[in-house]
């Protein structure tokens, strides 16, 4: 099953430092903490630890990642997860992997996934339908047009940091 401790590093890692971008509508941003979806936290001081607590509580555990394997399907999860919410990312793997869309990983999400054909297959075909999504995303309000490269990028490098999927 797939380790948190082994995913937090790298996102915050992508997700940087503090940021106040006025086209963002989240807010100022800090490890990905948006003062938008967190208005009681102190973006500006965020620690480290704090945004991994929320992490923890707000998105690894909700999705269930711990329960997911591979490391890398888990990893594309979480990662989909902070960047369109938790619902959109769930929707997303059940769509690939051919579970019943309905934004809630339960049982028949999980065994979908964790009994797929090809991890490998799985994966890559998560990453495209996040990419469609942010398509999606950019065809309905242009000023998201400026984050579309930024956010393809970051689905790719997370796609191709974890493509060493074993089928066998």
């Amino acid at each position: 099953m797939a380790d948190f401790e082994v995913e937090i590093g790298g996102l915050m890692d992508r997700e940087g430092a503090f940021v106040d971008d006025p086209d963002d509508p989240g807010g100022a941003t800090k490890w990905g903490i948006s003062a938008r979806s967190y208005p009681d936290e102190d973006i500006p001081n965020m620690t480290r630890l704090r945004a991994s607590e929320i992490y923890w509580r707000d998105f690894w555990h909700p999705l269930k990642c711990d329960e997911i394997h591979p490391q890398a399907v888990a990893s594309l999860l979480f990662d989909a997860g902070v960047m369109s919410g938790a619902k959109q990312a769930i929707k997303t793997l059940q769509a690939a992997s051919g579970a019943r869309t309905d934004g809630i990983i339960g049982p028949m999400t999980l065994y979908s996934v964790n009994h797929a054909k090809s991890f490998k297959l799985l994966a890559a075909e998560f990453a495209l339908r996040r990419i469609q999504f942010y398509v999606s995303l950019t065809i309905k309000r242009s000023s998201r047009k400026k984050f579309f490269l930024g956010w393809v990028n970051r689905t790719l490098t997370v796609y191709f940091n974890n493509r060493r999927l074993n089928d066998g």
